[in-house]
């Protein structure tokens, strides 16, 4: 029943969206973060995070395919950096061209979306979390964000 309400919004909505040339008709970028850092190289302590990321648009009720642009993962130390992605200087940006993204897919309830597991190597957050946005860079057309998600280095 949810999908099905789903897809006729979705319906609905793409008779008046607007869709950035060069974007492929992706409108959104959906972040969803793990719930603490990873330890992924085995040494005692947290050295990166672990995202799944989505795009849509309205007119798919499913994660589409980045095939063209650039996904950028921008990390913060604070949530008040990542508040303004644009003029902050983040502390790490990972980025990914589409023929990297795609060896990186895979299909979920959700659709086509990119589990990521990223290092942040020597730029270790300075807190005790951190934040981090995706950014999809169109060929043409402006940048879109995606809401910021704040993962704890450690556990309490």
């Amino acid at each position: 029943m949810l999908r099905l309400l789903l897809a006729l919004m979705a319906c609905i909505l793409s008779s008046c969206a607007t869709v950035a040339p060069g974007s492929e008709g992706i409108e959104q970028i959906h972040l969803f973060g793990a719930p603490a850092a990873l330890n992924l190289d085995g040494v005692p302590g947290p050295d990166g995070v672990g995202i799944r990321i989505y795009a849509s648009s309205a007119a798919v009720a499913k994660g589409l395919p980045i095939r063209s642009g650039t996904l950028e993962i921008l990390m913060f130390d604070t949530v008040a950096e990542a508040a303004n992605p644009v003029s902050s200087k983040p502390r790490h940006v990972w980025t990914f061209d589409p023929q990297r993204l795609k060896s990186l897919s895979g299909e979920t309830s959700m659709g086509l979306g990119y589990r990521l597991a990223l290092p942040w190597g020597a730029d270790k957050p300075g807190g005790h979390s951190t934040t981090v946005i995706a950014r999809y860079i169109p060929r043409n057309g402006k940048p879109i964000y995606s809401a910021a998600s704040t993962i704890p280095l450690a556990s309490k």
